[in-house]
């Protein structure tokens, strides 16, 4: 049975990884440092900021203290909403889906992102009120591939719940991008339908890498776009 549906933002709900990646670029460029598309597909999408930075500097074999990793955060987080206001793109069929099962089923977003972040994208896309709740990375200690991100989206879920008994792990669907995303999911006890789409929506924005297309042994399902996620491919029929 189906009872709730847990959705990623970046990559999922908005075409904008490629923004994040652009903004992290401009950040460790300022640093003598620099970060391809295929390595961010590769060594950090799904990551929180911080993971990510910290896994730029241990790879370049800089100091990486919990101070720096701050300082470059706070940067890309200056740089960040001016690429998202220019540049942010909804991917294909997204709204219209949002909109059909939120009708029927309690939604919730869980990412890695910031909070401001993931509210600027729903609300610009025009799906803010069809979420019950948001957990973003300012909720979390660890982020994806750990599943805490999706257990407590689940429990605010819950605590919304008037009746009826609570949503289990296994009445959830997961709908994500990412490796990292497709693992947390599988550890909360959740099914995955994993979104890899054949290139970006962005034509200014390189295609998709092979080391993200890879398949994953954990996804449950994957699409190539979500106009192929019906009612039938969430109840698992």
């Amino acid at each position: 049975m189906l009872r709730a549906i847990f959705f990623d933002c970046d990559g999922v709900l908005a075409d904008s990884e490629p923004l994040h990646w652009r903004a992290m670029d401009v950040v460790l460029r300022r640093e003598g440092l620099g970060l391809t598309w295929d390595e961010y597909v590769r060594d950090y999408l799904g990551r929180t900021d911080p993971d990510m930075f910290r896994r730029a500097l241990e790879a370049a074999g800089r100091a990486c203290d919990d101070g720096r990793i701050e300082s470059l955060v706070a940067a890309k987080a200056d740089v960040f909403p001016d690429i998202l206001d220019r540049e942010l793109a909804p991917l294909p069929g997204v709204v219209e889906l949002v909109r059909r099962v939120a009708a029927r089923w309690p939604l919730a977003v869980c990412s890695g992102a910031f909070r401001a972040d993931i509210e600027t994208i729903v609300t610009r896309l025009g799906i803010a009120d069809c979420f019950r709740a948001i957990v973003s990375n300012e909720d979390i200690v660890r982020g994806k591939p750990d599943p805490e991100g999706f257990l407590l989206a689940l429990r605010r879920v819950n605590e919304l719940r008037r009746d009826g008994p609570p949503i289990r792990p296994d009445e959830c669907v997961v709908i994500e991008d990412s490796l990292p995303g497709v693992a947390a999911g599988k550890a909360a006890g959740m099914r995955v339908i994993r979104l890899v789409p054949s290139r970006t929506g962005s034509p200014v924005v390189p295609p998709r890498a092979t080391s993200e297309r890879r398949q994953s042994p954990q996804e449950d399902v994957r699409v190539s776009s979500l106009v192929e996620v019906t009612d039938e491919l969430l109840l698992g029929s």
